[in-house]
């Protein structure tokens, strides 16, 4: 998804986000809840802005700075409940 919003391919990462990203943190949710409360409130609301900004055709550095965000916080959840990278 980076590259395609590096080349500003909204299009391209409305896909991967909607197919892949955003399921994602959907399945993790509810475990991640449990154990860090705050951070599964902070990563809903990364992924809420991200579905907003794809839906109101934002551009693409606002969406890179989400993505980002998301990434960050995909990853500490990912170490705190034991995943692999």
């Amino acid at each position: 998804m980076d590259q395609l919003l590096e080349s500003e391919d909204l299009n391209g990462a409305s896909g991967v986000f909607f197919s892949q990203v955003h399921d994602l943190t959907h399945d993790i949710d509810a475990q991640l809840r449990g154990p860090d409360q705050a951070m599964a409130r902070e990563l809903c609301a990364v992924i809420g802005q991200m579905e907003a900004d794809f839906a109101g055709g934002e551009g693409a550095s606002s969406l890179k700075a989400l993505a980002g965000r998301a990434r960050e916080l995909m990853r500490e959840a990912s170490n705190l409940l034991g995943y692999s990278e």
